[in-house]
Parts: structure tokens; sequence; C-alpha cells
């Protein structure tokens, strides 16, 4: 009750002015300074105090316990951010004790292909951990043969959306069940999935306490950061909020619905008016392709990428004539593409990258802004 009288915060608030939230009570010294990627919005920098760490190893062995995985397990971490090397062997106390080989599938080759089989083989990871664009990568390369066939008895995925025909694919592909975490540097993890129930979302209440604004957005307060103060914080993620009761017996807040940031952006027309993205959202999640993203960065025009599946898409031309036809447009360029042509320098795939924005409207042809 008194939590809902306090003021919304937004990603600009922190942009603008990080110093109003920064509380003092922690030597610089030991402050932990964790940087955003920058996909959905100027990068931030989040300040904690030591419960970052302390609280994650906490946290993971229980979600290992959940998920049936005993501490210390093997976890093999796909990645393709190129700022990796090929392979990293590590240990990592706040993965729940975990070892952890990271195989940079951005760097697989014909030439090394033979020996990052081999050793994923004699690795014998309990969980196979990727983002869901680096995990379909893994597929695709596991399909080709250049990647080893594992038999993991958990796939987990992280930092972007999750969409059903990418649970599909990457379970069908390696025979075990997907789970997926739900997280961001501003907060750490906020909430896992729960393992009867996909789609519903285990909030970590204990340290972090959600919300839904009237509009479906969520709202985060971080109950544990001594460092930095985050109440109502509203990252422009919708979900809906359901109170603890799940059918697995966890006395746990749970979110469900949960959709990624696309609301953050609006399409712009020919005439510089905006428009929601919803139409456009709707008519290509309903294609059969593996992933897509539309980008603009003028009124009137868009460019559209989209990474064929296994099964055929209709023509590009009727792809572009289908967008046409929902926004006044003078060009729609619609072009197929690997799932690298979609993929950041971090491996997430944005749907939209769009210029205009609530806080940076765009504006017109003629010079006027957009209403």
């Amino acid at each position: 009750g008194a939590l809902r009288r306090l003021p919304v915060l937004h990603r600009d608030d922190i942009v603008e002015d990080p110093e109003s939230l920064r509380t003092g009570l922690v030597d610089p010294v030991d402050v932990l300074r964790l940087r955003t990627s920058g996909t959905t919005g100027p990068p931030l920098v989040i300040e904690y105090d030591e419960s970052r760490l302390t609280e994650s190893i906490a946290a993971h062995l229980r979600l290992w316990r959940a998920y049936g995985i005993e501490p210390g397990a093997r976890v093999l971490r796909v990645s393709c951010d190129r700022r990796h090397p090929l392979v990293h062997l590590d240990s990592q106390p706040a993965l729940g004790l975990a070892q952890v080989l990271r195989v940079n599938l951005a760097k697989l080759d014909d030439g090394n292909a033979d020996r990052i089989r081999w050793l994923c083989e004699q690795f014998a990871p309990a969980v196979l951990w990727g983002q869901p664009l680096e995990l379909l990568v893994a597929v695709r390369e596991a399909r080709a043969g250049r990647f080893a066939a594992l038999d993991p008895a958990l796939l987990m995925s992280h930092g972007d959306t999750l969409d059903p025909r990418t649970r599909v694919t990457v379970q069908d592909t390696f025979g075990a069940p997907l789970r997926d975490v739900l997280g961001m540097q501003e907060f750490g993890r906020i909430a896992w999935e729960c393992p009867q129930q996909a789609g519903t979302y285990h909030v970590e209440d204990e340290r972090v306490v959600a919300e839904t604004a009237p509009d479906g957005s969520v709202l985060l307060t971080n109950l544990t950061n001594t460092a930095m103060l985050l109440l109502r914080y509203r990252p422009e993620d919708q979900a809906e909020l359901r109170s603890p009761g799940c059918p697995c017996g966890r006395a746990l807040s749970r979110l469900t619905g949960i959709q990624g940031r696309r609301q953050r952006g609006f399409l712009v027309d020919r005439h510089g008016r905006p428009h929601g993205v919803g139409p456009v959202h709707h008519y290509l999640d309903a294609l059969p392709a593996q992933r897509w993203q539309v980008r603009q960065s003028q009124p009137g025009r868009l460019e559209v990428v989209v990474v064929p599946g296994d099964e055929e898409l209709p023509p590009t031309a009727r792809i572009a004539a289908a967008l046409g036809g929902m926004i006044e447009l003078e060009e729609v360029a619609v072009r197929t593409g690997e799932l690298e042509s979609v993929m950041t320098d971090r491996a997430k795939a944005p749907q939209f990258q769009l210029h205009a924005t609530p806080a940076r409207p765009a504006a017109s042809p003629h010079g006027r802004e957009g209403s």
C-alpha cells in the first residue's frame, strides 16, 4: 500500500540523475558497478553492495534444487559474443558452485569443430545454457554436425525473449526441458520459470517486490541493495502478476504472460505520425520464421529482416505489401538472413530497433514533431 504512493522510476531518470539514487551508505571502494548492454536504450551503470554476490550464490542453489540439478554441476554455456575466446573453463561459485565450460559458437569453424565436439562430449554437461538466439545457433550447428548433440538434463535460457517456437525447437533438438530466467543488470535475477508450468515465473520475493501498473507494465523495487535505491522501477516489460499459490507448492509471487521491451518505441509513418508496434508484431510473429527484426531509422521507411525456419516463408514482396498496408509508408524493404543478421554484439535479438521513443519522438519529413 505505502509503496504504491511512491512515484514510478523510469530508465531516463537513472540516465539523467544517477546521483539522486545513490545512498552513500557503501564506501565507493566497495561498490560493484555493472553496466547494462544498451540493447533497449542508453546504457546504465548500476551500483551494488556485496549482496549481489552472496544472494546470487544462495539463489542459484535454490534454483538448481528446483530443477533437480546438484550443486557443482557442469554447465555448458554457449555464447555468440565475439569478445569471448573460443573456449573458456571456469569455476563459478555464484552460479551454484558450477563448473562452466563456455564455447563461443561465433568462432566455430570447420577447422576446430571436431575438437569442440570432443571437448563437449568429454565435459558431459548436466545443463546447456545460453540466450535464446545462442541456443538457436547451437541447434543449427548441431544439425550441421559441427557441434556436439548433447544429452543434458536441463536447458536454460536468459537475457532475451523466449518465444514458443524457439522453446520447441531447442527442446526437440537436445531432448531436455527448457526453463527460462528473468533478470536484468538493474536487479540481477528477478524470477525463474516454474519447473512444472512453462511460462509461469517465480519472483524472488525476498529480494524484489514486483508490482504491475494499470497498463500491465512491471514495476520493480530492490529490497537488499544498500548502494543504490531503485523503487518502483519501470523497465517497460509487461506481465500479469499473480499471488502466491502455485500448484507446484512454492509460496512465491508469480509473473505470467511476460512480454519484452518492444513497447519502448513507435513506428513512424511518412507523415511523422507515431503508431504502436502491435499489428506489425502480431503479423510477423505468425510467420513460420525463427526470428525477425524491424528497423526504422527515419520516418516512413522500414527495414525488416526475417530468419527462415523449417517451413517455407511467404515471398518477401508479399510480406512487404502486408506491412505497408498497416501503416502509410514510403518504403518497406524485407530480406531474409541468418540468425547473425538480427544479433547484437552481445547476442541479443531485439525485435524492434526504433529511432522514435517516448523520450525521443521522431520529426516528420516536413520538420514537425510526430504526434
